[in-house]
């Protein structure tokens, strides 16, 4: 039987689409690039261009990236999420537990 095999071009054409989340502006720019980059996957894997497993295995990094970007976004836009972020260790006392 006939084995799919992942093209050099082909997962080159997913890389530059997963690189373009990188440049979104804002978080909703971040979903629907991680929207488009899950799309373009799965057109090549109905054209059987990639494998299954390469198919699930760029989906699942996409997504991952995608929530990475989503994240740091919407921090960047919510100064007071971000201030609650932030430790002041001169502040802090034996009492103040880190991990609340």
């Amino acid at each position: 039987m006939f084995r799919k095999q992942n093209k050099r071009h082909d997962l080159r054409r997913i890389y530059r689409t997963i690189e373009t989340i990188h440049d979104a502006r804002s978080p909703r720019e971040a979903d629907i690039l991680t929207g488009y980059a899950i799309g373009i996957i799965d057109e090549m894997l109905t054209r059987r261009k990639i494998t299954k497993a390469t198919a699930n295995a760029l989906a699942d990094m996409v997504q991952i990236i995608g929530d990475d970007v989503h994240g740091g976004l919407k921090r960047k836009e919510d100064p007071k999420a971000a201030a609650d972020q932030i430790l002041d260790f001169d502040e802090m006392t034996e009492e103040t537990d880190i991990d609340a």
